[in-house]
């Protein structure tokens, strides 16, 4: 089952420019509360949709076999992710002119990433 719950608003920890803090603070206005992203994520994995694949922005179904799910496209974000996640790991990430950031620069979505695809306990 994949699961876009939309924007929620987070708590964007991390050091950030001033132009990059004032986009958060356009996207904050327009986010969710996480109380509000839990609940169709929570029906969801208490009723599973019986496809063995589905995806949903947030309660929505959407179709799983349209070009947004391209498996060239998923391997190129299996790439991209599997190469910030290296890039955590030593406390720096790639930029296209090859200077590094600090960890705190990754971002939320990476470190969501991250959790997604961590090995199971």
């Amino acid at each position: 089952m994949l699961l876009d719950p939309g924007t929620v608003s987070t708590s964007f920890s991390g050091q950030y420019t001033p132009d990059v803090m004032a986009r958060i603070d356009v996207i904050r206005r327009s986010a969710q509360p996480v109380h509000e992203a839990m609940v169709p994520i929570v029906r969801l994995l208490d009723a599973p949709p019986a496809a063995p694949l589905s995806a949903f922005v947030r309660d929505v179904p959407i179709s799983p076999h349209g070009p947004g799910f391209a498996i060239e496209e998923a391997r190129r974000l299996h790439l991209h992710t599997t190469r910030l996640l290296a890039d955590w790991e030593t406390g720096t990430t790639r930029e296209a002119s090859g200077a590094g950031k600090s960890r705190t620069h990754i971002g939320t979505s990476n470190c969501i990433s991250w959790l997604i695809q961590r090995p199971r306990k």
